[in-house]
């Protein structure tokens, strides 16, 4: 776990969520170039440097695929969500089977720093507030259990 701990050295960004074998696995796949470390990103199949949040990205997208399941072509980074005339990037969006355009679960990944955090937790209390004018789920869909089956 070398490489990944000397990715983190800075950040206060811990890894209790996460089985030790995703982040052995993580570890194993890290190349060097030019000193900087880098890894064949689990969902878009490119090349990425890895810094802190691509690392706890990386794991999360990991853990989606390995143990929930989830196919490659349901998650994408990057995302960008409408909310009205504002455009806001999510990290990680799951989206429905059926409806392949529809966001079905976002997730942020926060910034451990104290007020990088309190920044980025204010901008997802406004994505928040704005979710809540989308329209609710039909009956079939609250039945579903919290993390979905493939």
């Amino acid at each position: 776990m070398k490489n990944i701990l000397n990715i983190i050295k800075d950040s206060s960004y811990s890894f209790s969520i996460f089985e030790q074998k995703l982040v052995d696995e993580l570890e194993r796949k890290i190349t060097l170039k030019n000193g900087k470390p880098y890894v064949v990103c689990a969902i878009r199949d490119k090349e990425i440097q890895l810094k802190p949040e691509e690392v706890v990205r990386q794991l999360y997208a990991m853990k989606l695929l390995e143990d929930y399941g989830y196919p490659k072509q349901r998650i994408k980074f990057e995302h960008a969500i409408h909310f009205g005339r504002e455009v806001k990037s999510a990290d990680i969006v799951i989206f429905y089977k059926d409806r392949p355009k529809v966001e079905y679960i976002i997730v942020e990944i926060r910034k451990p720093k104290l007020q990088a955090g309190k920044n980025q937790q204010e901008s997802n209390r406004a994505m928040r507030d704005e979710l809540r004018h989308l329209p609710r789920a039909s009956e079939a869909e609250k039945s579903l259990p919290w993390m979905p089956q493939r």
